[in-house]
Formats: structure tokens, sequence, C-alpha cells
């Protein structure tokens, strides 16, 4: 009986000594130094949102050194796959640029893409840096000074305005052929290399309108470089009150949030992802990650895993719905 009692006492004290190592492991990781890869080259918006938390997070991580490292190319696919062939134990990280690659990251189908790579699936979810929303703009002298006036002339002069935007298959390209599917009106589009040219492009009056980042307006609106009709949002911008949505005009478009998706490999051990989550979150309670986030015109978001995982389900259902109706092509 005595032998019985000490074995069932050993167990426990064995499960314990178990239990105890992994709450220590857990609460000792990271033990080195974290890695944030970018897609793009430095001064983006994926590049902020790696920055953003890499200045701040470093104390509720251990005090670890958290870096940013930029890799573009290949349409950040460079980047992407990097990361998969790092060991998967939270110590490489990778951002997700707006809301399409943000959905690679969640493991959704791609409907726009017939091979898409890296593999879906391949990427899990830790936390959302922030969010932004996008704005049709005309240049400042432009005749058109409300989003009707633009649609009627449209209407009218089928083809002869040019539509600016930054890319086939971007998010804002999709938000654009949504609202000319809605308007029911035929433009002449251009693309440029990223949102900062496309902003100049309109302001130089090279084409007739343009779809931006909003948080881009505010500096030429004020110097009357630009005009802005109407932002493709749930709701008004913060940094665009004055601005109507699209859908308060009577349009109904493509217009969730473009959010910025901090996302690690799909083998990193859940527990490492809750703790990185937790890090980040309680960074970005900080007033010094808030100061960054409204100085640059961003939305704080406050989404969890499961939370980046609903809202990535419910861009995946719109776009789906887009390609199902044919506004926007598969890609080739």
């Amino acid at each position: 009986m005595l032998k019985k009692f000490l074995s069932i006492v050993f167990v426990l004290v064995l499960i314990l000594g178990v239990l105890s190592g992994w709450a220590i492991a857990q609460d000792e990781f990271p033990t080195k130094p974290i890695d944030i890869i970018v897609g793009q080259n430095p001064g983006g918006t994926i590049d902020a949102a790696a920055r953003f938390l890499a200045t701040t997070a470093s104390p509720f991580l251990n005090d670890v050194n958290i870096n940013v490292v930029n890799m573009p190319g290949g349409q950040q696919m460079i980047a992407f796959n990097y990361v998969l062939t790092q060991d998967p134990e939270g110590y490489t990280l990778i951002v997700g640029y707006g809301s399409e690659n943000a959905r690679t990251i969640m493991g959704l189908d791609v409907p726009m893409n017939v091979d898409p790579d890296p593999e879906v699936g391949a990427f899990r979810p830790v936390i959302a840096s922030f969010a932004h929303t996008a704005a049709l703009a005309v240049p400042y002298d432009s005749p058109f000074e409300s989003l009707d006036e633009l649609v009627e002339y449209a209407k009218e002069n089928p083809g002869e305005l040019d539509f600016g935007h930054v890319g086939t298959y971007s998010s804002q390209w999709i938000m654009v052929k949504s609202f000319l599917k809605a308007a029911d009106i035929d433009v002449v589009e251009v693309p440029f290399a990223g949102g900062a040219n496309t902003r100049q492009e309109i302001a130089a009056e090279t084409v007739d309108c343009g779809v931006i980042a909003t948080f881009l307006a505010p500096d030429f609106v004020k110097d009357k470089m630009l005009r802005v009709l109407a932002v493709f949002a749930p709701e008004r911008d913060p940094v665009a009150k004055d601005v109507p949505t699209f859908r308060e005009l009577g349009y109904e478009v493509f217009d969730l949030l473009l959010y910025k998706i901090i996302g690690a490999s799909a083998e990193t051990p859940d527990w490492k992802i809750e703790r990185l989550y937790e890090g980040f979150r309680q960074a970005k309670q900080t007033a010094e990650f808030r100061q960054l986030v409204e100085d640059r015109g961003f939305i704080s978001v406050e989404w969890s895993p499961e939370k980046c995982q609903e809202k990535a389900e419910e861009y995946d259902s719109r776009i789906k719905e887009l390609v199902e109706k044919g506004i926007i092509p598969k890609q080739k």
C-alpha cells in the first residue's frame, strides 16, 4: 500500500515538475531577438506596422531586441517565403501588406489567384497593428466638386476619365472596380507604383481622379493640391471627418478597412502565438504607440488572432462575391 502511495506521489511530483517547467518556459519566451520581416522598402504602411511595434513592444517581451528587416521584391513573396525557411519558434514574423496578403497569413483561399504562392495556410495571425481607409480624390482645381458630378460626367463621356490606382489586384483596385460597377461608368484605369506616387500624379493632374490611402490626403488638401470626394469605409475616417462614405452617397462598394497584420509560421506553437499577442497588445496600449498611430492618421484596431481570422474571413467572403459577380476577374 505504501509502495503504491509513493508511486502516485512520484507521478504527481513529476507532472507538477513538467507543468512548472512549461510555465517557466512560457515566462522566459522570448529569450533572443525577434525579427519582423517586411516585404517592401522602408517608409510604407507595412514598414510602419512593424516599426511601431518594434519601437514599443520590447519591455513587454522580456526586453529582447525587436528588429525590422526589409526584404522587398517579388510582390513581397521574397519576404513571405523567407519566413517559411526559418524555425517556426516565434522569432521570425511577417507583416501582411494591405488586406490581400493578410489573407495569405490567415490561411484563407485566394479566389483571385489560380496558384497562390506561398501555399495557403502557411501562416497564422498574431495581431493587427493598425488599419486605414482609402478615398477617391481629384486635383484641387478639378471641375468635379462632388462624387455625383464626377459620375454624371463619366456617364455622359464614357472612356474619357483617367482613373489612377496603386495597381491591379491591390485592395484599392478592388475598391475601384466595385465603384465603377456600382456607378455603372466606364473609365481608363491608370496604375501607379504605390500610394504616394498615385497621390502625386492626381495632384499634378496627370489623371482626372484616383484612389489613395485616406491618411495620405490631409496635407495635400491643406495645401490645396487635392480634393477628397468620398471614402471607402464602413464609417467616416477620423482624418477626413467632413468627407462622406460611398455608402452614404448611395454606392454599394467594397469598403472594408485595409489592415496590417503581424503573422507567424502556421507551425508556431499556440502558446508562443499567445505570448507574442499579449506582448504586442500591451505595447499597443502605451501612449507612445497610440501617438505614433495618431500622428500618421491610421486607425487603431484591437484584434486578437481570433478576431484577425474573423475579419479575414469577412474580407474573403466579400472578394469571392465580387469574383462570382464578374466585377473582378480571377488572376491568370
